[in-house]
């Protein structure tokens, strides 16, 4: 924490294990960066708020811990501008909403 007295980091904990954790990356309040994983550990996704409004702008789809999709909203209307697919970390597509 800053010793703002807000937490920088929440943990949502189930079974005793980390399924989702909430960065607060410029100490405002809000989440900038979220990570989701399933019961074992595995990553599922990853947001992110690139202009720190307080909404997700960015979304990283992981299956096995490795990037399957990308979703990119540029203009914040709340809906993917661009698309992204992987295979083995790879981009297999070209950029663009589907």
């Amino acid at each position: 924490t800053n010793g703002d007295g807000r937490p920088d980091v929440r943990t949502v904990v189930i079974g005793g294990r980390t399924v989702c954790r909430e960065y607060d990356l410029d100490f405002n309040g809000t989440s900038d960066l979220i990570r989701v994983a399933d019961i074992d550990g595995n990553l599922q996704w990853l947001g992110q708020d690139l202009d720190f409004d307080g909404r997700v702008d960015k979304l990283e789809r992981y299956e096995g811990d490795v990037v399957v999709e990308e979703l990119i909203d540029h203009d914040g209307d709340g809906r993917p501008d661009v698309r992204r697919r992987y295979r083995n970390g790879l981009p297999i597509d070209e950029p663009g909403a589907r």
